[in-house]
Order: structure tokens, then C-alpha cells, then sequence
């Protein structure tokens, strides 16, 4: 893979191997300096290994690309496959000693390191890394032969010249520019001077004056001389640091096992809870093992991205320690802003990592001491190195996201003093900006926008996202509408092509429920409801439906059931929509009693209306039901999606058959799912609680079947007079 190097301003070639820059210099001059530095340049060769399966990750290997001006990035994974090394400039301090740019890499993937000067190749270890700059020492295993190490001179003085040096074409090229006299200040009142990273700074005679790995220097004269003499860590004193932080995480970010009861059957089966955008769908699995932070002794910040509807379902936490002890924590409340939620343990933990409060972009280009935490089933596996922040950009709210060398997935920083620098975590997104089919990826977030909002915790719980009892958990908003998604030719006959992207968005009211959110508001059949702008969400949200359920419905197998085999009874889906369609599955997430404005398009004319977030009356998901373990049947009330499907008004008797065992006596009997069961011994059964008082102590049943209009009569004989259990 070709590599270059960053060459900031027009450059002239003098021979095959020097870049120099004619400024106010000639090229003798140039030349002149460009040859006094040749011999204490040497490459620091990295021949790199999979650790466990896993690449090593390039992402601190960037460079600025000349040609293009964007960032680039070293691919590491490839320099295996190609079998050579990963390779950087160094630069001799002495025969032994050699200084270079951080390679930011675990050592569990470097499998050997070398140092490269001419024709020779000796074999070298890292022996300290630099605590403010970019950088590494490594130490040679024999002397360099003839190379002429970098003797600094700090009371030379300028005008000054960067010298860089690096791959470009497949050579290695010195570069040679005039040091930078543009002045930059932070507003914080620090002063700098831009350099290009990784530099030589010399004099007008190339007399070496100092270095810089982090591509800017002061502007006093701090920054010159030897880098031997920068604040560093030596290899010993990183590893007992790094002890004490291992021991630390140990115990600030630990294992944290959820448990949530299983999805009921019925939202699993059902596609329909998909219609629209993707909304109905639910991660049904019900154990999870996650990372937290410990915020104090008893109280954890939970890393995990759960929806309400997950977080309906919770029912246990349960928080691993380093001894083995599993300690139970109850919900305290989930983030409104980020991907996670707090609990409160039962007892303490014995240490905890305090929340760094200093501004993140202070901690530039400082060696970070890193805990990366992967769970893996029920183990914790963690990795621990050093790391530096390379670069930062603006996100949410002005905050300050920071960069680092590797993915943020799962690296917690840390500072020499064990506070917690940045954390892996989510940002919890508006409704309006959900992705429907993913979640938001971790970034690093620094600890100082977290400590605030641990400062006043209860201002920045979302209620709406909290652990529900069984009954409560499939609760659902609604506007009580039936919704038919816009496509071009409707926006185009209705004259909105140009407020719906064409059709893109929106949505036909086909039917609106009396006594409803709607019909007191005054929406009306016909009417194109567009967008909504709700409390608290600053864009608006697009009503995007994809029309699938018309086409579904009239493929609902109802002449063939009876032919139906019974291990398919529980994946056949409802053959009504489902109530949660996008409309009602936007306005449950933005929160009960919110308020919000709808815009609707009648009759050529934009009309807006103003409402409020309500909970809609029991849909089939959440209906009442009965299960007659002697018959094998489940039923369930007839709710109100469910009447319009089959026409049925409030005063009409029946419940519907939801679940039937293989091999039961219903089943064997002939019903069928999503039959209605309107009497029983010619009583009319109006619930599930009637259905349940009419069977009981009954030697025989006669019930009244219905299979959409055909009507029928089925018998079963009971073996006993026991009275059936309900759920």
C-alpha cells in the first residue's frame, strides 16, 4: 500500500530522495540541510500478528495526504496478508537509542520490532513512552554502525526548518520546509505554532534545536532541546501503573447480567408490529451481559442501548465483581441523552474510579492509560494498554467528542491518576432521528459531560423508560387512525408532491375511530397526515408507512386452516394490522402526555393540529385472556382493531381463539387460530372471564365458532369437571 507524507506547501524535488521547499532559502541551502540530518534517520520496522482472531487496528497510523488534503489510514491488517511490515520514521539519539512516533498498539499484536539504517537490520524494544508527546524509545539490541546520532543545541537560534521524514511512492523521503511562524491561540489562552507531526526542528546550518511528535510547538523556546529529557514513563513505572489502574477497572467496570422476561408470543409471531418503519421490532432475547461504570460506591451507570419496550420487560440486574460475588441492583432510571441507565446495588463495592471534571482537549496527545472491555457470553475479557487523543470534533450540544487510535466500542481512558477520562457510550437519539434498522454505535464521550448529568440524575431520566409489570408492559399510544402509506401517484392526485418528497412520505387516513384522539381533534377520513413537531424533539418527525399490510390481509389463509399442520398455529401471523404502526409506535416513544402538532393536508389547504400523547384503550397485544389448559386453548378479548377487522360492534359477543396446543382436545376438535368464540352452551360469551365462568364444571361444550362469516357448531367432551386454571 503506498503511504505518504504530509507536504504542507508547494515542494520542488532535488533528487530522488529530498523534498525541499524553496522559500527565502536557496536549494544549496536546503540541500545543504537536507544532507546534515540523512544519517541519524533510520525506520522502525513493526512486523505485526492476529491476537485471538482479531486485526490489529490502524486508525492511529493517519496521515494528512498531500494530495487530496484528507486524512488517510494505514490498513494494518494488510501489511500481514502482504507479509511486510508496518513501518515509521525513527530517529537516532544515540547508537542505541531511537525515538519515533507512538505506535498506539497493543503489544499482543506486535510480534517483533526492528530498526532498519541502510543495509542494517537490528532487532529493538520499546524502553519508554513519552508522557506529552507522540512518542516512543526504543532501545536496540546491538549498536547502530555509522549512524550519526541527533546532537541538540537549544540556544541555537533562527530561522528554523521541520524536517519530516517518511514513505511516499515507495521511498523514503526527507522533507524540508521553514518552521511555521503563524501563530495560533486556543480559548483557553494557550499559544501555539503549527509544525508538521512527527518532526526534526533544526537550525539555519541543520544543527538539531528539539523535536515534535503532536504537530505543534509553543511559542517559547520550552520546546527545544532533547527529547531524552521529555517527561516519560519507562517501561517498569507503565506497567505498575498500569497494575494499579487493572485493579482499579476491575472493579469500576464490571460485568453486569440483565434478565428480562420473554416477549409474549403473540408480538412475536405477528409481522405486523413491523408496519411502518420497522417499529415493531423487539429484541426478544432474555439475558444480556453488558459493561458498567461504577459512579460510586453503590451506585452504576449500565452501558446498554435499551428502548422502552426492552426496558418494559427488565426483571433482574445483577452486578459481578472480581471475586466472583454476584450483587443484585434495582432500577433507579434510565438516560434521557445516552445509551444506558442507572441502578443502585445492594451492598458496596470495595474502589471506584472518580469522573474526570477537566476539560477533554487538554488531555491532547497524553499517554492515557486504556481498559478495553469486551463481554463475551458471561466472561470478561479485558485488555490493557496506553492510548492518546489525536484529534477532536464538535457533536451534540457543543460537546467536545475526542479521537483515538482504535475503535471506541469498548476503551475506557483513564489518566495516570486513575480518574476516568472517557467512557464508550451511546447517544440516545430523538425519535425523529431513530434509525430503523440500527442502533447508535458507542463514541468516546468525555467524563466531564457525564459527571454533570450525575450531578442532578433525576433531570435527566427519561419516565417513559422504565421496567413495566406484564400487564403494563405492551402499553401503546394511539391517535385512532387506520393509516394506508402515500405512494406518488396519491401525493400527486392530492396535489402534495412537493411537501412529501413525491411520496416518499406520509400517510392516508382510511378510518377514524369514534371517540378517539383523532375524531375529538377533528381529523377526518381522506385527511394526509404529513408530520409532526412534538415537545422536546427539535426536527420534525417524517410519517413514513410502508404499505404491506392490504396486500398480506388478502392472503390470510383462512379457506385453508383446516388444513393447516399444528406446529405452524404459532408462527401464523394476525390477519388484522397491528395497532403498533409507525404512527403509534412514534408518538409511545415520545411520551405519554407530550404534546405535539400534526400536520394534515384537506382539501388543498395545510392545517395543523394541536394534541396531546395518549394511551390508547387494550389493543390485542395488551388484551385480557384465558388460558383453558383442559382444552388447550388460549382466548383473548376482542379489542378494537380487532372488532373493525371483522365488523363487529362493541355490543356483539365473542372472544378470539389466540393459542392452540398440538394435539389438545380443542384443537383435535377443529378450531383454529384467530376463530371467534361467541357462546358457549348457547351462553353468549362477551370476554375472556365469561369464557373461562362458561366452561368450568361442564361434561360437555358446545361452542359457537366463527371463521370471518361462516358460522359452526363445536363439541367436546370433557373427561373431568375440574375447573381450569388461568395465566
Amino acid at each position: 500500500m503506498r503511504k505518504q507524507i504530509h507536504i504542507s506547501i508547494l515542494l520542488a524535488v532535488l533528487s530522488a530522495a529530498t523534498i525541499v521547499n524553496a522559500d527565502d532559502k536557496s536549494e544549496a541551502d536546503f540541500t545543504q540541510i537536507a544532507n546534515s540530518v540523512r544519517s541519524g534517520l533510520v525506520q522502525v520496522r513493526y512486523k505485526l500478528q492476529f491476537d485471538k482472531g482479531q486485526a490489529p487496528n490502524g486508525t492511529g497510523w493517519s496521515y494528512l495526504c498531500p494530495n487530496c488534503s484528507n486524512t488517510h489510514y494505514y490498513d494494518l491488517e494488510e501489511t500481514i496478508s502482504e507479509e511486510r511490515e508496518a513501518e515509521r520514521a525513527g530517529f537516532a539519539l544515540s547508537p542505541t537509542l531511537i525515538i519515533s512516533s507512538d505506535p498506539l498498539l497493543h503489544s499482543r499484536f506486535i510480534k517483533h520490532t526492528s530498526i532498519r539504517f541502510g543495509d542494517q537490520v537490528v532487532d529493538a524494544k520499546p524502553i519508554a513512552f513519552a508522557i506529552d508527546q507522540a512518542a516512543v524509545l526504543l532501545e536496540t539490541a546491538t549498536p547502530l554502525k555509522n549512524v550519526q546520532p541527533f546532537e541538540f543545541d537549544s540556544q541555537a537560534e533562527g530561522p528554523y526548518s521541520a524536517i519530516t521524514y517518511g514513505q511516499q511512492n515507495g521511498d523514503w523521503i526527507v522533507s524540508v520546509r521553514p518552521l511555521s511562524k503563524q501563530l495560533h491561540q486556543r480559548g483557553n489562552g494557550e499559544r501555539y505554532f503549527a509544525v508538521p507531526t512527527n518532526c526534526l526542528i533544526v537550525d539555519n546550518d541543520g544543527k538539531p534545536v528539539g523535536m515534535s511528535m503532536i504537530s505543534q510547538i509553543p511559542d517559547d523556546d520550552s520546546w527545544k532541546g532533547s527529547p531524552v529529557d521529555w517527561k516519560s514513563l519507562d517501561i517498569a513505572n507503565l506497567e505498575q501503573t498500569h497494575a494499579s489502574i487493572d485493579s482499579l477497572a476491575d472493579y469500576s467496570i464490571p460485568r453486569v447480567s440483565l434478565s428480562f422476561r420473554s416477549p409474549r408470543k403473540s408480538d412475536q409471531s405477528n409481522p405486523y408490529a413491523r408496519y411502518g418503519r420497522g417499529y415493531g421490532y423487539e429484541d426478544d432475547s432474555t439475558e444480556r451481559n453488558v459493561a458498567g461504570l461504577m459512579l460510586d460506591e453503590q451506585h452504576i451507570l449500565i452501558l446498554s442501548m435499551l428502548k422502552p419496550k426492552v426496558t418494559a420487560r427488565l426483571e433482574r440486574i445483577m452486578v459481578h465483581t472480581p471475586d466472583g460475588e454476584a450483587i443484585p441492583a434495582t432500577f433507579v432510571g434510565s438516560l434521557k441523552d445516552y445509551g444506558g441507565f442507572v441502578a443502585k446495588l445492594e451492598s458496596p463495592v470495595a474502589s471506584t474510579s472518580p469522573l474526570s471534571r477537566q476539560d477533554i482537549r487538554s488531555y491532547r496527545k497524553q499517554l492515557l492509560l486504556t481498559s478495553e472491555i469486551a463481554i463475551q457470553g458471561e466472561n470478561r475479557v479485558a485488555y490493557y494498554w496506553h492510548d492518546r487523543i489525536r484529534s477532536f470534533s464538535l457533536g451534540w450540544k457543543k460537546h467536545i467528542y475526542p479521537a483515538v487510535s482504535s475503535y471506541p466500542i469498548s476503551k475506557f481512558l483513564f489518566d495516570t491518576s486513575g480518574q476516568v477520562v472517557a467512557i464508550p457510550i451511546s447517544r440516545r437519539k430523538k425519535v425523529a432521528d431513530e434509525d430503523q434498522w440500527g442502533g447508535e454505535q458507542p463514541v468516546m464521550t468525555a467524563a466531564k459531560y457525564l459527571a454533570e448529568v450525575f450531578d442532578d440524575l433525576t433531570a435527566h431520566f427519561d419516565v417513559s423508560n422504565i421496567p413495566l409489570s406484564e400487564e403494563e408492559q405492551n402499553r401503546l399510544a394511539w391517535m385512532g387512525v387506520e393509516l394506508q402509506a402515500l405512494d406518488r401517484e396519491l401525493a400527486r392526485a392530492n396535489g402534495v408532491s412537493d411537501r412529501t418528497n413525491d411520496g416518499e412520505i406520509g400517510a392516508l387516513v382510511t378510518f377514524v375511530y369514534a371517540n378517539s384522539p383523532a375524531s375529538e381533534a377533528g381529523i377526518e377520513m381522506g385527511d394526509l397526515l404529513l408530520r409532526i413537531q412534538a415537545e422536546g424533539q427539535p426536527k420534525p418527525i417524517e410519517l413514513q408507512l410502508q404499505d404491506n399490510y392490504m396486500f398480506a390481509m388478502n392472503m390470510f389463509p383462512w379457506d385453508q386452516l383446516d388444513d393447516m399442520p399444528e406446529a405452524y398455529f404459532d408462527q401464523m401471523p394476525t390477519p388484522w394490522p397491528s395497532a403498533e404502526n409507525t404512527l403509534n409506535r412514534k408518538l409511545t416513544d415520545i411520551g405519554f402526555s407530550t404534546g405535539f402538532s400534526i400536520e394534515v393536508w384537506r382539501n388543498g389547504q395545510l392545517l395543523n393540529f394541536d394534541m396531546s400523547v395518549i394511551e390508547s384503550p387494550p389493543h390485542y397485544a395488551s388484551a385480557a385472556r384465558y388460558e383453558a389448559e383442559s382444552l388447550g386453548v388460549t382466548v383473548r378479548n376482542m379489542t378494537y382493531e380487532v372488532r373493525r377487522y371483522f365488523q363487529k360492534t362493541a355490543d356483539d359477543p365473542g372472544v378470539i381463539v389466540s393459542k392452540l396446543e398440538p394435539g389438545s382436545k380443542a384443537s383435535i376438535a377443529g378450531l383454529r387460530p384467530y376463530e371467534v368464540i361467541t357462546s358457549v352452551n348457547d351462553i353468549p360469551i362477551m370476554n375472556a372471564d365469561d369464557f373461562e365462568k362458561a366452561i368450568a364444571d361442564q361434561v360437555e361444550l358446545r361452542l359457537s365458532v366463527k371463521r370471518m362469516i361462516r358460522g359452526r357448531i363445536v363439541k367436546i367432551q370433557m373427561e373431568s369437571a375440574a375447573a381450569d386454571e388461568g395465566e
